[in-house]
């Protein structure tokens, strides 16, 4: 094992219970849920002790609700440390005032 901290700078978390991600009828084999407790089992051994999140292409107009849910996993997960939103900036101004909503 590693003697030395590890940042994972680039995990996609996604709840398909909670979340429609369209691209995921693409990939059957992933089609399910990834959440910290699935990372862990995937890690094995290997201690991650910082997170950051990136987006996951989530249905359109639910990416501010996306963001809201890695706040609340990053609540409950003190390792999840950042977060790569996705803003739509071909939408111009629209994206800041969804961001206050």
């Amino acid at each position: 094992m590693p003697s030395f901290p590890i940042v994972d700078g680039h995990v996609h978390f996604y709840d398909t219970q909670r979340f429609t991600y369209p691209w995921l009828s693409t990939v059957p084999a992933i089609a399910r849920s990834h959440l910290p407790t699935h990372f862990d089992r995937i890690c094995g051994d290997v201690r991650v002790d910082k997170i950051v999140f990136a987006e996951v292409d989530i249905e359109d107009g639910r990416n501010i609700e996306e963001a809201r849910f890695v706040v609340e996993l990053a609540a409950a997960d003190r390792r999840v440390q950042g977060i790569v939103a996705c803003a739509r900036l071909e939408r111009g101004a629209a994206v800041a005032e969804s961001s206050t909503h």
